[in-house]
């Protein structure tokens, strides 16, 4: 890793990636998956069954 690092925006970027945590953390439904979405069908999500 020879390319400089701008703290200031890796800052800005968990600042972000918490109030995203915050936000579903706090939500009052847990997250569902769309029906039928591949990633949820395979790993059995809340939501993403097919019936």
């Amino acid at each position: 890793m020879d390319l400089p690092f701008v703290w200031s925006a890796g800052t800005k970027f968990m600042a972000l990636n918490l109030a995203i945590a915050r936000e579903l953390a706090d939500a009052p439904e847990q997250p569902r998956w769309s029906r039928g979405n591949f990633c949820g069908v395979l790993n059995n999500g809340y939501g993403a069954t097919r019936k």
